[in-house]
Order: structure tokens, then sequence, then C-alpha cells
């Protein structure tokens, strides 16, 4: 029970730093500082390697987080909504990448909680 409860608390952990990132990035509008920011809270905050979530495969990438970081669904919606924040201000290349990222970690999370994601069908519009 004891490290059931370590393990909420590390999601919940992951939950506000991830909410916070996303709050400070709407704020940003250069695509080097986002990037930066985001390297470097992932690193220092989570114990993630950012430019290893961006070059993994979509579907690796949400084993890895479930299974290995054990993150939540909701940490997992987090993570598209930072992906999808930032391809926002990236050159095209680099916004098909984290647009993929985010819209299959949606649909996966869609399929899990059989919820509607209007980001996602945003993508699709």
């Amino acid at each position: 029970m004891e490290q059931q409860d370590y393990l909420m608390k590390q999601i919940e952990a992951f939950g506000q730093v991830l909410g916070e990132l996303a709050a400070k990035l709407l704020g940003l509008k250069s695509p080097t500082k986002t990037i930066e920011i985001c390297q470097k809270t992932f690193s220092e905050e989570l114990d993630l390697d950012f430019n290893k979530l961006i070059t993994i495969p979509t579907d690796d990438l949400i084993k890895f987080l479930k299974n290995e970081k054990r993150f939540s669904n909701a940490n997992l919606r987090q993570i598209a909504d930072i992906f999808h924040i930032l391809a926002e201000d990236l050159s095209k290349s680099q916004k098909a990448t984290f647009n993929e990222k985010s819209i299959k970690i949606y649909e996966f999370i869609d399929k899990k909680e059989k919820t509607f994601s209007f980001i996602k069908h945003r993508f699709n519009s």
C-alpha cells in the first residue's frame, strides 16, 4: 500500500510539472526558447530525455511512458498538449513530428477512455 501511495504521489507530481510547463509555453513565442525550456524541465523535473521522446516512435513512446515511467492517461494527455503547443511555432518538418505524436497519444487515450478529443479533431479539420 505504501508503494502505491508513493506511485500516486509521483504521478500527481508529474501532472503538476507538466501543467505548469504547458502554461509557461503558452506565453512564449520563440521556438528555440520553448524547446530549451522543455528540455530543461523534462530533464530536471521528470528525469526524462526530451530529445529521446521526440525521436522514439510514438507507439514505443506511449509504452515507455505508461510502463516504465508509470504515466497516467492524464499525464499522457498533458504530454500531447505540450507537443501540440510546441508544434504551433515550429518549422514544417518539426511541426509534423510533434503533431503526429500528439495525435497518436490523443487517439490512444480516446480509445482507452472512450472520450472525444476536440484538439485531435482540430488537426483533422
